[in-house]
């Protein structure tokens, strides 16, 4: 859905996907979900992507992250520092 020509399709996916997993999923008021859940969360999604999932998963992050058709921050600093904090957790980089 995020490839649909419709402003108004891609939006309403990218605010579900941003309900499921940058919030806690109320339907009324949904509060933020920390940047370690966000990260523990999108980590295990990933892992269940195949190729063509990654890419789509890799554009709604891209425009999540540009704030492009939501037209606030979904992905903050915080998440982000999250996720490379965890990047170098899990690797060793020679």
């Amino acid at each position: 859905m995020i490839w649909h020509q419709d402003d108004a399709i891609r939006k309403q996916c990218l605010e579900s996907f941003e309900n499921v997993f940058f919030t806690d999923g109320a339907a009324e008021d949904p509060k933020p979900q920390s940047p370690s859940a966000v990260v523990q969360e999108l980590t295990a999604l990933v892992k269940k992507c195949d190729a063509s999932k990654l890419v789509s998963l890799e554009q709604m992050l891209h425009v999540l992250i540009a704030g492009q058709v939501l037209k606030r921050e979904v992905v903050t600093d915080d998440i982000l520092d999250h996720v490379w904090s965890s990047l170098e957790v899990r690797h060793t980089w020679t």
